[in-house]
């Protein structure tokens, strides 16, 4: 375990930062730049209606209508740039609005709770990018780089707080820790961990108390103890453990029960897990991916995403290139509904608007983000179009902000 000094100002970023509710992105402004250039943002804002949908109506009785949001997406491409669009909720199409190039390979992208950061890792230079978000137009600015401790950076994510950056190197099989500072930069890394390897996802619970790591080479997920003050880890034995094959490699928490789910990349799998206030994972089950008949051979699952709503699941296939749905029960359990084509090859991840009545899926080998529309009674998925894109597109994601 290696072990720094985590500055004080990452303290006073968690006291100010919080969840900015009926959101589930982040977002936001940001005045400070150490270096970042933004020649090749667009700059124009994006203040129209939104079009909205039937999620965006009223609050409940007794309680205050939720704000409206602008949807800003962000798509990592594998030629070094972060492209910018906005999404019309009503039809599902991506209005282009600009790119910044960050050089290398943008990979994997995470939005801070307090709606004004994003973080990217650079799998090509091993190292994490902070970037500030300006809430009128979504534009991007570089705020610095720090090393992300590891080869090949394949995940990044927020702690709950909004005080840690958190990243998993798949090449180098260790997970780090990086204090946010007060202006949404990122400081050097207060932990580094050995989870075990092809470390490829790392991020906390919903209670902020613990961090778990699917390592797709050692078919475990890593579980750890974590310190909000501080931002560091302390390793819970044993890890649990995945049959021979399955390579974990994505996990998504239910929004509302004590539940997480777990895809396998090389078995085709998903498999749920119960979690407890110990951080103990207990498997309850496990169902494939795949429809009768696919070529397993020739399929590797990359994503998974719990529906807003908390009754449907969704996986992806690269290779088979498809969608999986499955519905959830009242415990959580899974039950698999069908498969979607995903309009492109190589689904390598795709998001779900907090909203929650669209899905876009990133097509790494097709240059482009197919939009979905989501039945939210029934979990089925209807294409509503294709959006033309840089090359290697690998993530997307929606970020919202208030109008």
């Amino acid at each position: 375990m290696v072990r720094l000094a985590a500055p004080l100002l990452a303290l006073l970023v968690a006291a100010a930062c919080g969840d900015d509710t009926g959101s589930g992105g982040s977002g936001g402004g940001g005045n400070s730049s150490s270096g970042g250039s933004t020649a090749n943002e667009g700059g124009q804002g994006a203040q129209t209606s939104d079009g909205g949908s039937s999620n965006d109506g009223g609050g409940g009785e007794g309680g205050a209508a939720p704000q409206p949001t602008i949807p800003f997406v962000y798509v990592g491409t594998e030629d070094g740039t972060i492209e910018r669009y906005r999404l019309d909720r009503e039809d599902g199409s991506l209005e282009a609005l600009g790119s910044l190039d960050v050089g290398g390979n943008p990979s994997f992208l995470a939005a801070a709770p307090d709606h004004l950061h994003l973080y990217a890792v650079n799998e090509a230079g091993d190292e994490v990018i902070a970037l500030s978000i300006d809430p009128a137009s979504g534009q991007l600015t570089e705020l610095n780089r720090k090393s992300s401790e590891g080869n090949g950076p394949a995940y990044v994510s927020v702690d709950r707080s909004g005080a840690w950056v958190l990243v998993a190197n798949y090449g180098g099989g260790t997970v780090a820790v990086l204090p946010i500072q007060a202006d949404g930069s990122i400081g050097d890394a207060v932990d580094v961990e050995s989870p075990g390897e092809n470390a490829h996802l790392v991020r906390t619970d919903p209670s902020n108390e613990f961090v778990y790591v699917p390592c797709l080479g050692s078919d475990h997920v890593a579980r750890y103890a974590f310190d909000a003050a501080t931002g560091e880890l302390d390793e819970l034995a044993p890890p649990a453990d995945l049959p021979n094959g399955t390579g974990p490699r994505h996990l998504d928490f239910h929004p509302s029960l004590d539940v997480a789910y777990v895809i396998g990349e090389l078995g085709d799998s998903m498999t749920t897990f119960a979690t407890d206030d110990t951080g103990a994972l207990t498997e309850t089950g496990s169902v494939s991916t795949l429809p009768n008949g696919a070529d397993a051979d020739a399929n590797y699952c990359a994503d998974v995403h719990v529906h807003p709503n908390g009754k449907f699941l969704y996986g992806s296939n690269r290779g088979e290139d498809s969608i999986a749905i499955f519905s959830l029960d009242a415990s959580g359990a899974t039950t698999a509904m069908g498969h979607i084509s995903t309009g492109g090859e190589w689904p390598r991840n795709f998001g779900i608007d907090p909203k929650g009545g669209i899905l876009l899926v990133a097509n790494q080998h097709s240059a482009g983000v197919v939009s979905f529309r989501v039945d939210e009674s029934t979990g089925d998925l209807t294409e509503l179009g294709t959006t033309a894109t840089g090359s290697g597109p690998s993530w997307v994601g929606v970020v919202e902000q208030p109008r």
